[in-house]
């Protein structure tokens, strides 16, 4: 069986924090309604998205199904990372933990080109762009990009009922994500993708002359492992202030919230794809610390 994005993500975690790693620990977390956050002893913080109705319909066994039942706090993340348990809510922890740990890497500018600030279409040259096909709808970039002379734009959402009347007209049935995937120039697939697992075969579908983005909290890990399946951009999210952003996904904070008081936007560039539409991100500098 070849090895997933997760399980690349966290060999590359391993090499980068070494014996480091065994003494950082599960300080607080919360499983929020949208999104899921955690401080972890270090002081780094993650968030990512909550998938609950996945969660929700998992016929598998919860974490806490267990006598005693299992606790998060104080768990040593060595064994987040190691554990093979499989159900929805535990992989959503997991991941999770990954993005608080991809905080360290990811200040050292001199391995990964860091833009912070930017909204991730800023670095594309979408004069260049002629077909999207966006997996996940985002509403602000459909709204951004559906008046864009000649491009055509496909959305794959399986929760099209929740789109507005001038943004909902852009969704494609489910079927054709494939084929919109292996025909763009440019494929948006959020974080969504990496939560509930089909992140892999999204990325196989895509087409290889394609400039692929992954976008959102749930995609702020560190990159390796999208970069090497030709990811071009992944644009997450950097934790300012972990412990307010554990209070405020607990009270079934928004997106809109947390970038106004704890989160920041990051984007990672992948060296190997500044080519086609991505050239104009040759200009932003890196703002790694």
């Amino acid at each position: 069986m070849s090895s997933t994005v997760l399980d690349e993500t966290v060999d590359v975690i391993c090499e980068k924090y070494g014996e480091r790693l065994r003494w950082i620990t599960v300080e607080r977390l919360a499983v929020g309604v949208f999104f899921t956050a955690v401080k972890l002893s270090c002081g780094s913080g993650g968030i990512s998205y909550t998938p609950a109705i996945e969660i929700h319909s998992d016929p598998g066994p919860p974490p806490f199904n267990m006598d005693p039942p299992r606790r998060f706090k104080g768990m040593p993340v060595v064994e987040v990372l190691a554990s093979r348990e499989n159900s929805i809510l535990f992989r959503t922890i997991r991941l999770v933990v990954m993005n608080a740990l991809a905080a360290g890497p990811l200040g050292q500018g001199e391995r990964y080109q860091v833009v912070e600030g930017p909204d991730v279409l800023d670095l594309i040259d979408l004069d260049r762009v002629r077909r999207i096909a966006m997996v996940g709808a985002i509403v602000p970039f459909i709204r951004r990009l559906k008046d864009f002379p000649g491009v055509e734009l496909k959305v794959i959402e399986k929760k099209s009922n929740t789109l507005t009347e001038d943004t909902g007209h852009f969704c494609a049935p489910l079927e054709q994500t494939q084929q919109a995937l292996a025909e763009c120039d440019l494929a948006i697939i959020t974080g969504a993708a990496v939560a509930n697992g089909t992140i892999d075969s999204l990325l196989e579908w895509t087409s290889p002359n394609a400039s692929t983005l992954v976008v959102g909290p749930t995609a702020s890990f560190v990159p390796d492992a999208l970069f090497s399946r030709g990811v071009a951009i992944v644009s997450g999210v950097m934790v300012s202030d972990p412990d307010r952003a554990v209070d405020m996904v607990s009270e079934g904070a928004l997106a809109y919230h947390l970038f106004h008081e704890c989160v920041k936007k990051v984007s990672c560039i992948n060296p190997n794809r500044m080519n086609g539409p991505l050239c104009i991100a040759r200009g932003f500098q890196n703002t790694g610390r």
